[in-house]
């Protein structure tokens, strides 16, 4: 569906977000993803681990999100 928007002018890119590894990886191999939306912060690990060696290989965009660990980095909680 997002590939036909593509197609007909309709938008250019289109992104990911809130995937496990298996369905964002099931994306980049389907279609042509732009970028993949994910939490990454000293908290939040498992983007690091996961997601950024998948948008390196697929040749994505990573997007971060919550770089403060939600607030829990910034020194207030």
């Amino acid at each position: 569906m997002l590939e036909e928007l593509v197609s007909d002018g309709k938008i250019r890119h289109y992104g990911v977000c809130h995937l496990s590894l298996e369905r964002a990886e099931a994306y980049c191999k389907a279609g042509n993803i732009f970028s993949v939306l994910m939490e990454l912060s000293a908290v939040a690990r498992n983007s690091r681990e996961k997601l950024l060696p998948l948008c390196r290989t697929y040749g994505v965009g990573a997007i971060a999100f919550s770089v403060t660990g939600r607030g829990l980095l910034t020194g207030r909680f």
